[in-house]
């Protein structure tokens, strides 16, 4: 039995039951994408009788088990009824069901309450970014006369394996190939690496898919994209047989990059350990569990309007900022006392909806403001790294926050002091890069190789470097300005000397 990519979109034939419904098998046709899955049936499983109303509570069966044309054993997991065609023709009354749902399982029939072995899920990418290949390249050279020969060797590569006490598993990072050969003709082999999740006990699903969940935000912020499973294959608790999941994951972006170097933060950068970073991960994602979801939400996403990034990123370094570190001015018991002075001094006269809006100021005035969370983040940044993401004085930009506060309290005074167009891009890339070092220094990468990596050749690295680049030349115009090529204009004689009056233009690179 193949193995489904999540990216594809397959459709099958087969017969159709539900457990809850025993004794009726249905015919009807399975579509398996990316966005959903869906089943048409042909019947339904129980005639629907009475009054239809959009208030009823939603049909949802557990599972729906089928057998497609092709012979496999498929289980549909919690399918809600999304369609109830009738039809009155000649042949009589007949009625039809559709379902979908986002979670659907090959090569069995298995129920909710199934645990499995294990789970491994295939990850575009990850062999580059783990800095592994089962591939050995070779050029043969005999008695100086250039390469006689060009060798590829495929070997086995033995995965490293990490231990996660806090979620009672062993995770086994590895690569593999894929590979079709016909040497009168072509020879492929692909690379891919693959995450293994095996708990101390089997587990169900949805443990699996949260476990994975975790894995794959900390590998977000190390490779600057999205890296979500293509496959995902789960081993039975009580057999050695395995069975493949299809989730339907929207339209996600595959990693793209095929260079360790490619990545946001390359692996060979750090001298940490793989087992390090993921224990420190585990340990540490708790706190900032939903700032988290939202950076990898905000982070590959595409096409957000820029004052939605920037607001979200905002939101995000906040909620670190609650996660990880005090949020009050003073002690709660000391802020008592301020609290019943201030609400004394509300002046009678006001009207009470008025008065309520004063008092809810008043209960939460203890809490730091924006600026003062950003900054207190920000000293955890050394010179050198301070100054990359936040500009020439190291300092976050007070512009920041009256930019989130003009866009979230639409003051007018503030738009004076607002970032608008290519301030609030430039601005937006710096606290992508705020958020990204957050997140990595909380599994111990240090400054010194955040800065490294920033110095690197990714796309946000580089863009980071054209606004410092452009910063520092305005601060000084003396100061080099990242020239990318120069053209002059010139006639060029027969012998390759340059004519004074010439118009031909010429680029030079740089």
């Amino acid at each position: 039995m193949n193995k489904f990519s999540l990216h594809e979109t397959f459709s099958r034939s087969g017969e159709w039951f539900s457990p809850e419904t025993p004794g009726s098998h249905i015919s009807g046709s399975l579509t398996l994408s990316p966005e959903r899955i869906t089943l048409d049936l042909n019947a339904a499983f129980a005639p629907a009788v009475g009054d239809f109303s959009i208030t009823d509570p939603p049909v949802i069966h557990s599972v729906i088990h089928g057998v497609t044309s092709d012979g496999d054993l498929i289980s549909l997991m919690r399918p809600v009824r999304t369609g109830l065609r009738t039809n009155l023709g000649s042949g009589g009354f007949r009625q039809r069901e559709k379902f979908a749902c986002s979670t659907a399982i090959i090569g069995g029939h298995l129920s909710e309450a199934q645990n499995f072995r294990s789970a491994l899920f295939e990850v575009p990418g990850l062999s580059a970014w783990l800095d592994r290949s089962p591939i050995a390249h070779e050029l043969i050279s005999e008695g100086g006369k250039g390469f006689s020969a060009e060798q590829f060797v495929r070997s086995r590569v033995e995965p490293e394996i990490t231990r996660v006490d806090t979620a009672r598993c062993e995770i086994r990072w590895g690569v593999g190939t894929n590979n079709r050969a016909n040497v009168y003709r072509r020879v492929e082999i692909s690379v891919y690496g693959w995450i293994e999740i095996i708990p101390d006990e089997p587990q169900c699903l949805e443990w699996f898919l949260d476990q994975h969940e975790t894995i794959s935000s900390m590998l977000t912020f190390f490779a600057g994209v999205d890296m979500p499973a293509e496959k995902i294959s789960l081993r039975l608790e009580d057999a050695r047989d395995e069975v493949h999941l299809f989730v339907a994951q929207g339209d996600v972006q595959y990693c793209a990059l095929e260079h360790p170097l490619d990545f946001y933060f390359p692996r060979r950068v750090t001298s940490a350990s793989l087992q390090d970073l993921v224990w420190k991960w585990f340990s540490e994602i708790e706190s900032v569990e939903t700032p988290s979801k939202l950076a990898v939400s905000t982070l590959n996403s595409k096409g957000l309007w820029l004052h939605v990034k920037f607001l979200s990123l905002a939101q995000i370094l906040e909620g670190f900022h609650r996660g990880r570190f005090a949020g009050d001015y003073m002690s709660s018991e000391d802020y008592e006392e301020v609290k019943k002075v201030l609400s004394s001094a509300i002046p009678a006269r006001l009207a009470s909806d008025h008065k309520d809006s004063l008092r809810s100021r008043i209960r939460y005035g203890n809490q730091l403001s924006l600026s003062r969370r950003l900054n207190e983040l920000a000293d955890q940044f050394d010179g050198p790294l301070a100054k990359m993401i936040f500009g020439l004085n190291g300092k976050v930009p007070r512009t920041w926050v009256d930019t989130r506060n003009y866009f979230t309290h639409w003051d007018v005074e503030l738009d004076k002091s607002a970032l608008h167009d290519q301030g609030l891009y430039d601005a937006s890339i710096r606290m992508e890069v705020f958020v990204r070092s957050l997140f990595l220094m909380l599994m111990g990468i240090s400054s010194e190789e955040l800065t490294r990596a920033l110095a690197g050749r990714h796309r946000t690295s580089q863009r980071l470097a054209q606004i410092n680049t452009i910063d520092a030349h305005r601060a000084d115009p003396s100061r080099p300005k990242g020239v990318l090529y120069s053209v002059r204009t010139g006639k060029t004689s027969h012998n390759g000397d340059e004519a004074r009056d010439g118009d031909n233009p010429a680029a030079e690179p740089r």
